[in-house]
């Protein structure tokens, strides 16, 4: 079993809400766990070719920066407002690089969906890289993030076979989820970010109505400016249901 200094050395043990040392393993568990079932619905012909490479894509470019911001992020830069003002004085952080890398990630899954006009491309690309983003600012409580992604995933679960796309996910989520609630594992950037690109990147493909679309980019747009003025943790405590639920499988007190 791997020593807790050398862990921390290598910047996979992090600080939780309590200030307890706590794995950053949700990046990696999220990313390698669901290869093989990928690969397992290739073989037996659920999923096609293009469908595969998809979500190998994705697992392993937007977990990879998140981890690498993981390992190698400051705290001195946090925020879009706190990455972009380190950009402005000449310094590129590895929170501005996961946005780039998500942005061109996002755009790259938009283009080869099809034939799409250039304001159905940025609506789609757009709410892929807000959902990316809202679950990672979600990620501050043991299973929060966790639960946003199943209750939206649920919502959604009965249009375009996206049961079958979500279920690698799910299958992951029942044991650690349960880890992860108890203060032993986190989902870090690594794993908030693959989970939040799933759930945009499978929205998008479900909503037909460009209505609809541009009224979830305006609503995750609106939730991102908040967050620049605004501590969810704080809007969520001042609500019984969503404290109830936040707190739910936690046991704890503190918000």
């Amino acid at each position: 079993m791997l020593n807790r200094t050398y862990l921390k050395e290598l910047q996979l043990l992090k600080e939780n809400y309590k200030e307890d040392l706590v794995l950053v393993l949700g990046g990696l568990v999220f990313s390698l766990g669901p290869t093989a079932i990928w690969s397992i619905f290739l073989k037996t012909g659920l999923i096609n070719y293009d469908v595969f490479s998809s979500y190998i894509f994705i697992g392993i470019i937007v977990a990879a920066i998140g981890l690498l911001d993981d390992i190698a992020g400051s705290r001195n830069s946090q925020g879009l407002k706190g990455h972009f003002s380190k950009l402005l004085e000449g310094k590129l952080t590895t929170g501005i690089m996961k946005v780039i890398f998500i942005v061109l990630t996002a755009f790259l899954l938009t283009l080869r969906e099809g034939l799409l006009s250039p304001e159905e491309m940025f609506l789609n690309s757009g709410i892929i890289i807000l959902m990316t983003n809202f679950l990672n600012l979600l990620d501050l409580r043991p299973g929060r993030s966790i639960k946003f992604f199943l209750i939206v995933s649920f919502l959604i679960i009965n249009r375009a076979n996206n049961w079958l796309y979500f279920l690698p996910y799910y299958l992951l989520i029942l044991p650690y989820l349960s880890f992860e609630l108890r203060g032993r594992v986190m989902l870090g950037d690594g794993g908030a970010n693959l989970l939040g690109f799933v759930l945009g990147y499978n929205l998008v493909n479900s909503i037909e109505s460009f209505i609809g679309k541009y009224m979830i980019f305006l609503l995750l747009f609106f939730l991102t400016i908040l967050s620049e003025f605004c501590s969810y943790s704080s809007l969520i405590k001042q609500n019984s249901f969503l404290s109830w639920l936040d707190r739910l499988g936690r046991g704890d007190c503190e918000i």
